[in-house]
């Protein structure tokens, strides 16, 4: 499985309108719901429970990346959304950088060997100093899922996150 399989087509969103880490994690969340990853009903647990790990110390990676997550027990497939911001926003980052590109997951729960591996393979993206730049370059929503369909290999078994109805609990 890849990262770009992990995020629907339509929860992408080209351009964040949000300013800060709340805003967005609540915009990216929208875009899940929006796009069919996750049921309307979930989505205040759901934001429950990355503010929950967001308390425990920031999501961002450095080089202009940050992945707020949560491991959420009502699903059992991975679910993600990713957007960029052109600005950049403040998210703690180690490296003191603002943060451009911002990928939400949500993992099942007994999936934590998976889990690791895909907050890996989106780690390795730091590795790149061109992925930022090419996700701000990028024109479209649709280039920035050619983008990440493009990106790493992870690995798992967490089925296909491309199917039309995703296993909630």
């Amino acid at each position: 499985m890849r990262i770009g399989e992990v995020i629907r087509e339509g929860a992408i969103r080209h351009r964040l309108h949000a300013r800060d880490r709340d805003g967005v994690v609540g915009e990216l969340m929208d875009a899940l719901v929006t796009s069919g990853g996750l049921p309307a009903a979930f989505r205040e647990e759901a934001l429950i429970a990355v503010f929950k790990r967001e308390a425990l110390g920031a999501t961002a990676l450095g080089c202009g990346i940050a992945v707020p997550h949560a491991r959420f027990a009502r699903t059992r497939d991975f679910l993600g959304a990713f957007g960029v911001s052109e600005g950049g926003l403040p998210f703690d980052a180690p490296d003191g950088s603002p943060v451009h590109a911002v990928f939400l997951l949500l993992s099942p729960t007994g999936l934590s060997e998976d889990h690791l591996r895909l907050m890996g393979a989106i780690a390795q993206l730091t590795r790149s100093s061109s992925f930022v730049k090419e996700a701000l370059a990028a024109p479209t929503a649709a280039a920035l899922r050619t983008l990440l369909l493009s990106a790493e290999e992870f690995g798992g078994d967490g089925g296909p996150a491309e199917q039309d109805e995703p296993a909630f609990i």
